[in-house]
Parts: C-alpha cells; structure tokens; sequence
C-alpha cells in the first residue's frame, strides 16, 4: 500500500512528524512494520546545486533519486545491477551481495495476513493475502478461503457504529 501526500507550504520554517498507530489483534500481525521510502522536498531556494552520487544503487548517472535493489535480489557490483536471488533463497531490500541470499523456510501463519471489507448490510469479507515481500516457501500451500461474516465485532483498537468499524481515540 503506497500514498502519497503533497503540502504547499507558505516560505519559512517547517516541522513535519510522521506517526504510526499500531493494533495487535493477534501474534501474526504483532511484527508489522511500517517503512517511508522517499520524502521529496520541492521549490528550495537554499537547496543544494551539487549531485550526491547513489553509493551500491542501480541508478543511472543524473539520476534524481537513488534507486536499491527490491526484497529477494541483490546488487552485483561488477555487473552494476540487481540480480533475482534463486528461487528457493530470499533476501531483504537494498541486499549488497549473494551471500545476503539466504534459504527459505516453509511458510506458516505469520507469513500471511487478513484484512476485511467495509460492513454492508451487516456483513463484511474478509481477504487473506501472502506478506510482502515474502520471505518463505509458499510452494503446496493455499490461503485461508475468503469468507462473509457478521459485523459483530471489530479488531483490538476499534469499535463498530453504523456498520463500520472505526478506530478508538487515544487514550
């Protein structure tokens, strides 16, 4: 899932903060992670006018933005370019060599998730999807069937109003 968010800001001293909320409702989802991948800052009179080279990343010269190796490849420096681990290894994004490669295990519960449809006529679908990047040994195995339930309870940190689940205040 990816968003983005655009300010128009008048001239002067800014603050941004980022925050994340997160709700366990159960041991799979007690490791979810929330990662930013690029903050672009637009219109800077006092910007820098020099070019910062991407160390161990496939970007081609002049590039504006620094661009790494994707989860489950590597960067091969000698070919200047990422590489597909063997299907049977994974490794984690921006992985600087095949020895980052590592063997994958078989999948268990932890490697997928659920999310749910918004409540309609007091029902809703839940949807089971593997982790991504996957990291593990999926061959032989299937996802939970999607299945329609009642709107009668929500995840830890919510409650339901209208036939919608909304998140608690904090606190």
């Amino acid at each position: 899932m990816s968003h983005i968010v655009t300010f128009d800001l008048k001239s002067g001293y800014h603050d941004f903060l980022w925050s994340y909320s997160k709700y366990v409702s159960n041991e799979a989802n007690k490791n979810s992670t929330i990662k930013i991948k690029s903050i672009q800052i637009n219109g800077i009179d006092l910007a820098s006018y020099n070019c910062n080279y991407c160390v161990n990343s496939v970007s081609a010269s002049g590039s504006s933005i620094c661009e790494y190796c994707k989860a489950n490849s590597y960067y091969d420096s000698k070919q200047a370019k990422c590489i597909e681990c063997p299907s049977n290894r994974y490794s984690y994004p921006n992985t600087l060599s095949d020895f980052e490669c590592f063997s994958k295990r078989k999948c268990e519960i932890n490697d997928f998730n659920s999310n749910y449809t918004e409540c309609k006529d007091g029902n809703r679908e839940s949807h089971f999807f593997w982790n991504d990047p996957l990291l593990c040994d999926n061959s032989g195995m299937t996802l939970p069937a999607n299945k329609v339930e009642k709107c009668k309870s929500c995840h830890n940190g919510q409650f339901l109003k209208n036939d919608k689940c909304l998140f608690c205040n904090e606190g």
